[in-house]
């Protein structure tokens, strides 16, 4: 679909018609926002609609929507996966950047759509230049581990990609922002991946060590550096929170985990007890004799308590509705600001039905792979089992991943702009081009680590 031009500027609404006297013109910073018609109201009243906050004014046309029709996006996800296979996955990245430009041109901001810039040759080369550099580093570390009889070493590898993590995450949303136009004007994300990092890892063990309860922190200092070190042109973004706020729904999740998990282990202590006797004795036990004690301690558990760790997993999904709402209403640009209404039963019930959707995918492909196996009499051999297993995962792979950003995301998406609304619009217009300079590579290393989405 051939991207469409900037839609002309909104003019500006009617203005309820004034008291004699009245001044009928909005402010010039008011530009697009419905004010009430406060005629005959003396100075110092409490407003005549009850409503003394700003935020209540905002424009009756949509001011931040996804209008993405489903049907062309169904088709980008079914091509692009179709051509990853026929070219051994080396069309990720042009799949990428084909998926980015469908969702930042159906993405619109006061109107005026988001505009993606990003190719699939950079994100290929940025790809390729960061294996260049990781390959030799993986292969000396891999030749260490037949010489050295040590097991630490079998661990440097995976520690050395978990610490460039963060970074990774930090350089990817760098790209992303400075591939990201509004009415012509660039994106941009300044700030150090370095001092990312130390965040990241920081309040990252902190959560480890206080068994989750500094997650709230986290987060909040993780996405207030990168947010607040991000800009819309000159106009520099800010993020207002306080982890104390996040505190309350967090420790709903951790206390529903708490229970579950008690739960689980209060059904199942003859066989936990168990487990713990075969690996006290691991050391003096034979593989298979270890191999057989454990399959028939877990075969004894009762399974009926895992179903309660549904109760956490869907705590968590509200808790991250809630942290999305509060962060968006304390985001400003400027003199701009947003303010959101996402419901949060809305949230938990999209995913509850993508879980359930999922769950109809896995059954109706174990059917049909039953029938088409018995109809066919072919003959289960080593061979044709590797192959038919690699298909059913490749076919559960796809449409549970088509099904989830049809239904799930972009459902999500559309749902938190259509929730949202703009305050003070009119700030915006003021907003002009920054003279930074761009990142001229893609995600290589986020690539390379196969971590961020699309």
């Amino acid at each position: 679909m051939s991207e469409r031009p900037p839609s002309p500027e909104p003019s500006e609404p009617a203005v309820p018609q004034a008291a004699e006297g009245g001044d009928p013109a909005a402010p010039e910073g008011e530009r697009g926002v419905l004010r009430p018609d406060v005629s005959g109201v003396s100075e110092g009243a409490p407003d005549a609609t009850g409503a003394d906050d700003p935020k209540e004014w905002t424009s009756a046309a949509p001011e931040v929507a996804f209008d993405g029709p489903r049907g062309r996006l169904f088709r980008i996800l079914l091509a692009n996966h179709l051509l990853n296979v026929v070219t051994l996955g080396v069309y990720r990245f042009w799949a990428k950047t084909r998926l980015r430009r469908f969702l930042w041109r159906h993405t619109k901001l006061l109107g005026e759509p988001l505009e993606y810039t990003g190719t699939g040759g950079e994100l290929f080369v940025g790809f390729l230049i960061v294996m260049a550099i990781l390959a030799p580093l993986i292969g000396i570390a891999s030749l260490a581990q037949l010489f050295v009889a040590h097991i630490a070493v079998n661990f440097i590898v995976p520690v050395a990609l978990f610490l460039l993590t963060p970074v990774a995450l930090y350089r990817m949303w760098r790209y992303r922002f400075a591939r990201t136009l509004w009415r012509g004007v660039q994106f941009g994300l300044d700030g150090s991946s370095l001092r990312y990092a130390g965040l990241w890892l920081g309040y990252g063990a902190a959560t480890i060590v206080t068994l989750g309860l500094a997650n709230p922190w986290r987060r909040v200092a993780t996405t207030r550096y990168l947010l607040d070190r991000a800009r819309i042109g000159a106009t520099e973004l800010r993020l207002d929170v306080r982890a104390g706020r996040l505190f309350v729904p967090w420790l709903v999740v951790l206390g529903l985990l708490a229970a579950a998990l008690a739960v689980l282990a209060a059904s199942n202590v003859p066989a936990l007890h168990e487990l713990a006797a075969i690996f006290g004795d691991f050391p003096e036990l034979p593989p298979a004799w270890l191999s057989q004690g454990v399959r028939d301690a877990v075969a004894g558990m009762q399974a009926w308590p895992l179903l309660l760790l549904l109760l956490p997993v869907l705590a968590f999904v509200r808790y991250r509705a809630v942290e999305l709402r509060y962060f968006l209403d304390n985001l400003r640009a400027g003199d701009a600001g947003l303010r959101s209404e996402l419901g949060t039963g809305f949230f938990v019930a999209v995913h509850l039905a993508g879980w359930a959707a999922a769950l109809l995918i896995v059954l109706g492909v174990s059917v049909l792979l039953v029938v088409a196996v018995t109809a066919s009499g072919i003959e289960e051999t080593f061979v044709a089992t590797v192959i038919m297993g690699f298909l059913v995962v490749w076919l559960l792979y796809v449409l549970i991943g088509i099904a989830y950003t049809l239904f799930v995301e972009v459902t999500l998406l559309a749902h938190i702009c259509r929730t949202l609304a703009v305050e003070n619009p009119g700030a915006l217009d003021d907003t002009v081009q920054s003279s930074a300079a761009r990142p001229r590579r893609g995600e290589g290393l986020a690539d390379a680590l196969d971590i961020g989405g699309f």
